[in-house]
C-alpha cells in the first residue's frame, strides 16, 4: 500500500514537505518508512520542462500553429491549422500537412535556488486536413501536447537510521507527457457560417525514477525505484465561426474533457477531473494587408483540486488567458506577425496562483508555387508566482505542404 501511495503522489502532485526549503520540493516520498528531517537544500537539475509544470498534472500545452503563436494566440479560434476551434476545419480545401519543432531555453529562480541554461527540443504539434469531395465537409487530424510532466530534482537531506545521523541525496526524475490526438469535422453550414465538432483522445505515460544516495557512507547501498505510469482520457469540443461582414469574423468554442486516468500495469491508481473550457474571439481585416485578432479563454481547472488534494497534491485554479496579435502583409511577400498574451497558470503548491506574460513575433515564406510554407515564431516568456520566477525563449518552426 505504501508503494501505491508513493506512485499516486508522484503522479498527481507533490506533497509540501515539513520544513520545506523549496516550494517545488517533492522530496522523501520515494522511500517510505524512513524518517526525514533537517532538509538542507533543493537543486533542480538541468533536464526539465517548465518549473511550473512540477505540480498538478503538469504544464498545460497549447494546440496551436506557429502562425497563431507568433500572433500571441490571437488567431487560435480562426486558424484552420490550430486545434482549438473545430469549425475552422470547414475552410480546409485540398490535403495539407503541417509538422513543427519547438525549442525552449529557460532560466528560473525558486526561493534560494537559481538555475540557468535549461534547454530542450520537442515536436509539439502536427496537423493534417482535407475536404471531403462533393460535400460541404472537411476533416482534420492533429497531435499536440495536453500537459508536460518532465523534470529532474535533487535534494540534500539527512535521516536517522538506527540512531545514526546520515547525509542523503534524493533524486526524483519524471519524464513524460499527456498527448492530445484530435479528430475534427467542419461543416460549411451556410454562407458565412461554419460549425464543427471534434473528439479528443488523451494518452501518454510518465516514467518516474526515485533515487537515494548515501554519500560518504560504506554501510548502506544506493537505492533506485522506477515506475512507468500510463495515462488516458477523453474529450469533446465544438465551435462556431461566423462572419457577419466580409472584414470581420466572430468565433466561439467549448471543450469538455472527462478524467485523466492513471494506471500502473493492470492497477488503477486514480483519476483527476479535467476542465471544461470556453473560448471566444474576434478577427478584423482592417486593411487588405492588416489583420487583427484577439482570443480569450476560460479553463475551469479548479475541478481537479479535490482529486489532487486527496493525494496530498497541488492547489488548482480556474484560469483566464487572452492573446492578441497583428499581421502585416502576407498576401504577397513575407508577413510580419506580432503578438502578446497574458495567462493564469492552473497549478500551484500554495494559495498563490502563478501567471504568464509573453510577447511574440514571427514570419513565413512560401515555396514551390505556394504549395509549401515555412513559418517561424519566437516568444519571450515571463512566468511569476508561488515562490518562483521563470524567464524563457520558445522558438517554433513549422513546414506546411500541399501535396
Amino acid at each position: 500500500m505504501r508503494l501505491l501511495l508513493v506512485v499516486l503522489l508522484t503522479l498527481v502532485g507533490s506533497t509540501p514537505a515539513l520544513a520545506q526549503n523549496s516550494v517545488f520540493g517533492v522530496h522523501g516520498i520515494g522511500f517510505p518508512g524512513r524518517p526525514i528531517s533537517a532538509r538542507a537544500g533543493s537543486t533542480p537539475a538541468l533536464a526539465q520542462n517548465s518549473v511550473f509544470g512540477v505540480h498538478g498534472i503538469g504544464f498545460p500545452g497549447r494546440p496551436i500553429s506557429a502562425r497563431a503563436r507568433a500572433l500571441g494566440g490571437g488567431t487560435a479560434l480562426f486558424d484552420a491549422r490550430s486545434a482549438v476551434n473545430p469549425a475552422t476545419v470547414a475552410s480546409i480545401g485540398p490535403l495539407l500537412v503541417t509538422a513543427s519543432s519547438g525549442t525552449s531555453l529557460r532560466n528560473f529562480t525558486a526561493l534560494d535556488t537559481v538555475v540557468t541554461g535549461l534547454s530542450e527540443t520537442r515536436f509539439p504539434y502536427a496537423f493534417a486536413g482535407t475536404m471531403v469531395r462533393s460535400t460541404p465537409l472537411s476533416f482534420a487530424l492533429s497531435y499536440s501536447s495536453y500537459a508536460e510532466r518532465s523534470f529532474d530534482q535533487t535534494t540534500t537531506d539527512s535521516v536517522t537510521i538506527r540512531g545514526e545521523r546520515l547525509g542523503v541525496v534524493d533524486q526524483l526524475i519524471s519524464s513524460g507527457a499527456v498527448t492530445d490526438l484530435r479528430a475534427a469535422i467542419g461543416w460549411r453550414l451556410i454562407p458565412r457560417v461554419n460549425v464543427g465538432g471534434a473528439v479528443h483522445l488523451l494518452s501518454g505515460s510518465v516514467r518516474r525514477v526515485a533515487n537515494r544516495f548515501f554519500p560518504g557512507s560504506e554501510s548502506y547501498y544506493d537505492m533506485e525505484e522506477t515506475n512507468k505510469i500510463r495515462l488516458s482520457g477523453l474529450g469533446i469540443s465544438a465551435g462556431v465561426l461566423f462572419a457577419p461582414i466580409q472584414q470581420m469574423s466572430i468565433a466561439v468554442s467549448i471543450r469538455s474533457d472527462t478524467e485523466l486516468k492513471s494506471s500502473l500495469d493492470a492497477l488503477d491508481l486514480g483519476r483527476v477531473d479535467l476542465p471544461i473550457s470556453f473560448a471566444g474571439g474576434l478577427f478584423i481585416q482592417a486593411h487588405p494587408s492588416i489583420r487583427l485578432a484577439t482570443t480569450a479563454e476560460r479553463h475551469l481547472w479548479s475541478s481537479a483540486e479535490a482529486d489532487l488534494k486527496a493525494a496530498g497534491g497541488a492547489y488548482a485554479f480556474d484560469t483566464w488567458a487572452i492573446g492578441s496579435g497583428v499581421e502585416l502583409g502576407g498576401d504577397s511577400g513575407i508577413p510580419l506577425r506580432l503578438g502578446t498574451r497574458y495567462a493564469e497558470l492552473p497549478f500551484s503548491p500554495s494559495l498563490e496562483q502563478a501567471t504568464e506574460f509573453l510577447v511574440s513575433a514571427g514570419t513565413a515564406m512560401e515555396f514551390a508555387g505556394g504549395r509549401a510554407t515555412l513559418e517561424a515564431s519566437v516568444e519571450r516568456i515571463m512566468r511569476d508566482g508561488a515562490g518562483a520566477e521563470e524567464r524563457a525563449w520558445f522558438l517554433m518552426f513549422a513546414l506546411t505542404v500541399i501535396p
